[in-house]
């Protein structure tokens, strides 16, 4: 008997019957018909020629290793599986406008707390959930099956913001931001107290004082997926192109109920009260994630590839370590740029207790980021004649991103 092997098949050449079996690493503990190693097929007959097909099942990350004994009389060839570590992959990519054919892995739908959603052969849609505008996110569809799949995206002509999903029987399992822009976050920086950090907002458009394409997009902490900002640099004034729906916190006692919730339903704000800190998370106070976005990246993280949310507080792990004066002007900003990290447009924020851009018309900005104090986080806020790096507010409050390299 012979046995050679290409890719995930191998040929098994006999001049007697043969059988495979499947074990686990230490080639003793079998793994059953319908486990995550099997052949296909496993026997043969005599002076035969087959390929055989080894299907592994998705394992959510994880690296695993399997054995595959093959047998034909008195002679025994071991074959090893090795499963390799799949590595998640970022929530936002940067797109330039007229790509065709981007690739994004959809493996990261089955590393979160949520576990295997999408299983070995299954199939799913993808579809835009919204977009700033029409001819930023030209056409999205699905190559491949299973979480080794991918959903391609092709941008139009224009610049912009967009959210993609893939749906399995109509639920949302993932979605990832397009933000189709010319910005080159390698070229276009600010170093500060070690920390290297995006030139302009997550989601802008450019970095220019009072363009309303400076805002960029809002961020609920923990929360990978973004709420648009305002369409006005003065006012509180929501955009045309996407509807964000607004409900309590969700209200189940299951911590990965909550985080389902939230990724089947990316356009939704979840407001908080004061019975619960006002944490979007849930409307029980007990019931909170603290690993959400963290001092390293997360599976949540929406700061694209290389990049992730900044720290805050005190220290010089923050990129607003040290900051004091700046010029600021209402409907514009705060320019820190003689202080090393450039300009910062004062976006407004959500609201905590009903998801409304609130503050833009009277020249707040509000910055989030990893960092977390008891039931609230820390976020830069600053104001006309106020400045505060280390300000503890709220988690359901949505505020712009400044992404830091990893």
């Amino acid at each position: 008997m012979t046995a050679a092997s290409t890719g995930n098949t191998f040929t098994v050449k006999s001049t007697a019957p043969w059988t495979i079996e499947c074990f686990e690493a230490d080639g003793t503990t079998s793994i059953p018909n319908g486990g995550w190693l099997s052949v296909n097929p496993a026997t043969g007959t005599a002076t035969s020629t087959a390929t055989v097909s080894v299907l592994v099942a998705a394992n959510g990350g994880a690296a695993r290793t399997g054995k595959l004994i093959i047998q034909s009389g008195l002679f025994t060839h071991i074959v090893t599986v090795n499963q390799e570590v799949m590595s998640p992959t970022a929530n936002s990519f940067i797109v330039a406008p007229n790509t065709n054919n981007y690739a994004i892995p959809v493996r990261n739908c089955n590393m979160s707390d949520l576990g295997i959603q999408l299983n070995d052969g299954e199939t799913f849609t993808a579809e835009v959930v919204w977009e700033s505008d029409a001819n930023a996110v030209s056409t999205v569809t699905v190559n491949g099956s299973g979480p080794y799949g991918n959903i391609v995206v092709s941008t139009g002509s224009a610049e912009g913001n967009g959210v993609v999903c893939i749906k399995k029987g109509g639920v949302i399992l993932w979605s990832w931001h397009i933000w189709v822009t010319n910005y080159n976050p390698e070229t276009g920086t600010y170093v500060s107290n070690g920390q290297t950090f995006m030139e302009r907002n997550l989601g802008a458009m450019n970095n220019t004082p009072g363009d309303v394409g400076s805002l960029g997009l809002m961020y609920q902490w923990g929360r990978k997926d973004p709420f648009p900002g305002s369409a006005s640099t003065t006012a509180n004034t929501e955009p045309t192109y996407a509807t964000v729906t607004k409900t309590q916190a969700p209200a189940g006692t299951s911590p990965n109920y909550n985080i389902g919730v939230a990724v089947a339903n990316p356009l939704t704000f979840y407001t908080g009260s004061s019975a619960n800190s006002y944490d979007w998370y849930s409307i029980t106070a007990s019931i909170k994630n603290d690993a959400l976005w963290g001092a390293s990246k997360t599976i949540y993280d929406p700061c694209p590839e290389g990049w992730k949310v900044p720290a805050s507080g005190p220290t010089s792990d923050s990129p607003w370590y040290d900051l004091t004066s700046q010029w600021f002007s209402v409907g514009t900003g705060a320019d820190w740029t003689l202080n090393g990290r450039g300009y910062y447009p004062a976006c407004g924020h959500r609201g905590r207790a009903d998801g409304n851009l609130t503050a833009l018309d009277t020249g707040r900005g509000l910055y989030g980021s990893s960092a977390i104090n008891g039931n609230n986080v820390k976020y830069l806020d600053f104001g006309p004649g106020a400045l505060n790096t280390n300000s503890n507010q709220a988690r359901g409050y949505a505020s712009a991103i400044r992404c830091v390299v990893e």
